[in-house]
């Protein structure tokens, strides 16, 4: 009788134990914001992030996420460090593979976006201006010899009459010089030119008959607008994602739980840490 019930006891024992095992296995979210003001001392970097880690009481596994953006370089190192308090460093504990980072698209701008193309102009292109013509001379018509004025002839003056002296005798008369023959002048030939000699005679233009050929107006570019300025404080660059996990010593996950765990991520301007983001205790999912 005795036997019969120890057995009846062990078996009620170890069905209760096996089906209260397995609700004592849960899985602890924590997620918090990477900034430069949470580092210690706090710095001026604009960078931001997040970081989102599950850890699996049953197994100690730590699976986290982290992405951020704005650094001012890459990142050189990123480690999960503790136990340490808010206004606490500790060493670090558990390191993040920087090296599996990747890199995405703005996250302003989809990835798949095509440049920009500007908008086409809209209305018919300007016309050239009409060229300038030519003016012709105006010309008065030939007047008729009926409609001449008729031209004045000067009078015919009266030839005088010549008056004659009384002839002089030979021996009044003065001997008269023949005077010398002068030789007649040869006129004189200059030598003629050759063609090569001869200046060009350069064709007068004719005023008014040059045209101006002006090239038509383009159209007027379209208006792009500037990119804006990013503001200050604000990040800008791509945000870079990284992935991992790593099982963790019961000393370790209690530290954890306990919020004694920060994320550090280090940068060359920043060798000490760049951003930080401590975890919460037990936080629970966002």
């Amino acid at each position: 009788m005795h036997a019969h019930l120890s057995s009846i006891y062990t078996a009620t024992t170890l069905a209760l134990l096996l089906s209260i095992a397995p609700a004592s296995a849960e899985v602890l979210n924590f997620s918090a914001d990477l900034t430069g003001a949470a580092e210690v001392p706090p710095n001026e970097s604009t960078g931001t992030g997040r970081v989102i880690a599950d850890f699996d009481t049953d197994t100690g596994l730590l699976k986290w996420s982290i992405n951020y953006r704005g650094l001012t370089g890459p990142a050189t190192a990123a480690h999960f460090h503790g136990p340490a308090n808010p206004n606490e460093t500790a060493d670090p504990v558990i390191p993040v593979d920087i090296a599996l980072a990747t890199t995405g698209a703005e996250p302003d701008a989809p990835a798949d976006a095509g440049p920009v193309v500007p908008a086409e102009p809209t209305g018919e292109p300007a016309e050239p201006p009409p060229a300038e013509t030519m003016e012709e001379p105006t010309e008065e018509p030939a007047q008729s010899p009926a409609e001449q004025a008729p031209v004045e002839l000067p009078a015919a003056e009266a030839p005088e009459e010549p008056t004659e002296e009384p002839a002089m005798s030979p021996a009044e008369q003065a001997p008269v010089d023949s005077p010398a023959a002068e030789a007649p002048e040869e006129p004189t030939e200059e030598p003629a030119m050759s063609p090569a000699e001869q200046a060009p005679v350069e064709p007068s233009t004719a005023e008014g008959t040059e045209e101006t050929t002006e090239e038509p107006a383009e159209p007027p570019a379209p208006d792009v607008e500037p990119a804006p300025e990013p503001q200050p404080g604000t990040p800008t660059g791509p945000t870079t994602q990284v992935s991992g996990e790593a099982k963790l010593t019961d000393e370790q996950a209690a530290d954890l739980r306990a919020g004694m765990w920060y994320l550090n991520i280090h940068t060359a301007m920043y060798p000490d840490g760049e951003l930080r983001a401590q975890l919460p205790p037990e936080a629970e999912d966002d």
